[in-house]
């Protein structure tokens, strides 16, 4: 016997679930009964949880903008959608990891293991942002700040409080944390490792 296999997706398309909630008359009283809709259907019409969740899943952690989210989901699924409506889904979404991030911060403080921060800029409604990263093998917490010091480190709340080790590229506001200070030496290391050797050794004296 011979066999071929052939691996593809099944055509997909939306489906439409109607929920129909019966009004009634009490013939004796007249008074008027309502049945409840389910606790997650609250507009006449609305996507499901899981159509909503690849729209953040495409421009989350896919990057991929609004717009071009529209037309993925467009050509997918032949439904316009309105970049609203994604916007609408992240920002759910957001609001429900909200007491993980909190979390995750708080772990970030605290941990003995080393933390690696950096930032870099981005842009918001066309201004320049900074997105601030906090990270170890497992865990990862972003934040966006209009600013790139201090400040947003302040905001971020994770090396005010923390004592351990804090790797990062050794610019001028991580050394205002002085409980992380002598710490930080160690990517400075490996920047220099990358140039030379004896930039290592002059390292290893001055600390």
């Amino acid at each position: 016997m011979r066999k071929r296999q052939v691996f593809d997706l099944p055509v997909v398309k939306l489906a439409v679930t109607e929920h129909q909630a019966e009004v009634k008359c009490c013939p004796r009283c007249g008074r008027v009964n309502r049945a409840e809709f389910p606790a997650e259907v609250t507009q006449p019409t609305q996507y499901g949880p899981r159509v909503r969740a690849q729209m953040v899943y495409f421009t989350t952690y896919h990057f991929i903008p609004f717009e071009r989210t529209r037309e993925i989901m467009a050509e997918l699924y032949q439904q316009p959608m309105a970049e609203d409506t994604i916007a609408s889904a992240a920002s759910e979404v957001a609001t429900r990891v909200a007491p993980v991030n909190e979390q995750l911060r708080v772990y970030l403080a605290e941990t003995e293991t080393p933390v690696h921060f950096d930032e870099t800029g981005v842009r918001v409604e066309g201004k320049l942002a900074w997105l601030h990263s906090a990270s170890t093998a497992q865990v990862t917490l972003y934040t966006i700040h209009p600013k790139r010091g201090s400040e947003a480190m302040d905001a971020m709340g994770i090396l005010p409080t923390r004592t351990g080790w804090s790797i990062h590229d050794a610019w001028a506001p991580y050394f205002i944390y002085p409980q992380a200070n002598t710490r930080s030496v160690m990517r400075t290391t490996c920047v220099n490792w990358s140039l030379s050797w004896s930039g290592i050794t002059r390292i290893g004296q001055r600390t």
